[in-house]
């Protein structure tokens, strides 16, 4: 009876978090065209993962899901955005052996699927009280899924997690130009079996 109390490092855990995005979106409007437009938006996200041990005890599959609310703001329009995305990771576990288990670095790599739930734009007129919306969504040249690819490390101390992680689409969000979307995501969560 003397193992009652010990943790089970292979078991399959869970995590909650939440995150803040520096997202970037770069686009031209000819394919292999040199000039780039470049738009910086912020975003927040709610998610779950579920870690899988495999192999032995330091590595696991990663598999979540992350809903974002993305915005920009500027002078005369507003940008709004709910994104769904699906990230498949292989995640290395390095022990701290001087303060046991408990703590660990986390680095990850792995590819995520993406939904456009709801992309508008409301702009106000410059010489009017008026304004109007477009769903950017509703227009049929855009690609409601995207396919991209991530890298990140996360600090895992006792059961909390803080870390960052770095994501680039692979594909276009337009069928008729070039327009990808890239990430860098700060993550607080907390771990649990």
């Amino acid at each position: 009876m003397a193992f009652v109390g010990m943790q089970n490092v292979n078991a399959q855990k869970s995590e909650i978090f939440g995150s803040f995005s520096a997202v970037t979106y770069k686009t031209n409007m000819v394919f292999n065209s040199p000039i780039k437009e470049s738009y910086n938006l912020s975003g927040l996200s709610l998610g779950y993962n579920s870690l899988r041990p495999f192999i032995d005890d330091r590595f696991y599959l990663v598999v979540g899901g992350k809903l974002s609310y993305i915005w920009n703001k500027e002078d005369r329009s507003t940008e709004n955005i709910f994104r769904i995305k699906v990230p498949a990771s292989i995640k290395l576990k390095l022990y701290n052996h001087a303060k046991g288990d408990a703590n660990a670095v986390e680095p990850y790599a792995g590819l995520n699927a993406s939904a456009f739930m709801a992309h508008y734009i409301t702009a106000n007129e410059k010489y009017s009280n008026s304004s109007y919306t477009r769903d950017v969504k509703a227009s049929n040249d855009l690609n409601n899924f995207t396919f991209g690819c991530h890298v990140g490390v996360d600090f895992c101390i006792s059961n909390f997690v803080i870390g960052v992680c770095y994501e680039q689409d692979l594909t276009n969000y337009s069928h008729d130009f070039s327009s990808k979307w890239s990430s860098v995501d700060f993550k607080v969560g907390f771990r649990f079996e």
